[in-house]
């Protein structure tokens, strides 16, 4: 279980001493104020409104810590809205930045920890596919002057939460040269509730137009692939659950994997994660694994329940369920048939990849977790997923109709 590291408290500690103490709104007008002089624009739409909501509801959370004030600034919101500035800057400095078609991209989900990082990295890897990588979501460019010392600060920071957190290395190894999951890009996300419990941006989010943050996925995605091949864009991230009408609005042609697990394992391993950032980010007597089960088991069964209500209404073709026992149990024979699926290559580069990732992982079990930690119990977590629970059950216990047709 994630623990509370003494370099963390220490941290807190001169953070509350040395920190100025600056009102949200004087924050947010010193960050925009830096866009302004840095890209001679201040970023006003849609995605500046979703990170101003986030900077409140992060300043309104009782129990943030020192910790969590300066995360706000340095690194939640701060380098998000100077991101967004940097992209609108380039589609303003080169109009023809807009005119990029992102064709046929496939954008993987589900609940956490349902093998969606091996299957986007694999897919990502893949002859003819690219994934963004951490370092590009978080400073989106068309050209990287000095790409090493681009991502330089990024691993600076890795290594450093990692100090503060050793367990998280376990649960989600990070590298800013590795393709990474949306959500470092992303100004608006359920999944920024991974910080702290911010009731008030769950309010806000419940009722927000989506569109918008789609459109700018759309022009960050336009922005990389300027001046370069074009390939098919590899996308994943678990919260776009939420999303599957604006994700096909945005993007018509567009492919889901659904990953499928069974819940009581997702679930706990998901609060799990979620204790390692709520204690860098809380005081420690904010941090309650109760509260925290309640929020994220109340958040993964709407994200379910709601891209299964959106899913009756769109193209049946355009959606690929995964069952994590297929896919782990057999993966020389199922991933292949999934390549083949989504019309993706399957080559050596890819015999190689699958080699590295299952042919000789550590089997090493270092991130252990249970949900009765977060007040809940199996049975539950099961009657709060309702049917899903079958359905899971079903997939994992019938070959997909995908492995039948292009297994070898």
């Amino acid at each position: 279980m994630p623990r509370p590291t003494p370099l963390l408290g220490v941290t807190n500690r001169v953070l509350s001493l040395t920190q100025r103490r600056r009102s949200p709104e004087a924050l947010w007008r010193r960050l925009l104020d830096s866009c302004e002089r840095d890209f001679g624009l201040v970023p006003d739409g849609p995605e500046a409104e979703a990170l101003q909501q986030l900077l409140i509801a992060m300043y309104d959370e009782p129990g943030l810590s020192a910790m969590g004030r300066f995360s706000a600034e340095h690194s939640q919101v701060g380098p998000r809205l100077r991101n967004v500035a940097q992209v609108d800057a380039q589609h303003r400095d080169e109009p023809a930045i807009a005119e990029e078609p992102i064709d046929d991209p496939i954008f993987i989900l589900g609940l956490p920890r349902t093998a969606t990082t091996v299957t986007h990295r694999l897919l990502a890897g893949a002859q003819g596919c690219r994934g963004p990588l951490m370092a590009e979501l978080v400073s989106t460019k068309t050209h990287y002057e000095d790409w090493k010392k681009e991502s330089k600060g990024i691993e600076k920071v890795i290594k450093l939460m990692y100090r503060y957190e050793p367990y998280f290395e376990d649960i989600h190894p990070l590298s800013a040269f590795e393709p990474e999951e949306t959500f470092f890009a992303e100004v608006a996300t359920r999944f920024f509730m991974g910080s702290a419990p911010l009731k008030g941006y769950r309010r806000w989010i419940d009722q927000a137009d989506a569109v918008p943050w789609y459109e700018y996925l759309k022009r960050v995605l336009q922005v990389l692939q300027y001046g370069r091949p074009r390939q098919r864009w590899v996308l994943k991230q678990p919260a776009h659950l939420w999303h599957l009408p604006e994700i096909f609005k945005v993007f018509p042609d567009a492919t889901i994997v659904w990953c499928h697990r069974d819940p009581v394992t997702a679930f706990g391993s998901t609060c799990s994660m979620n204790e390692a950032t709520w204690r860098m980010h809380l005081n420690p007597e904010a941090v309650d694994l109760h509260e925290l089960g309640d929020l994220w088991l109340d958040l993964l069964v709407e994200g379910i329940e709601t891209a299964r209500t959106a899913r009756a209404g769109l193209p049946r073709e355009r959606i690929v369920d995964v069952p994590y026992h297929w896919l782990t149990t057999n993966p020389y024979s199922t991933i292949p048939a999934l390549f083949a699926q989504l019309g993706v290559e399957w080559d050596a580069g890819s015999d190689r990849r699958l080699d590295e990732h299952f042919g000789k992982r550590d089997t090493t079990r270092r991130h252990e977790y249970d949900s009765s930690a977060y007040g809940k119990r199996h049975d539950e977590v099961n009657a709060a997923f309702g049917d899903y629970v079958q359905m899971v059950h079903n997939l994992n216990s019938t070959q997909p109709a995908w492995i039948r047709r292009f297994a070898r």
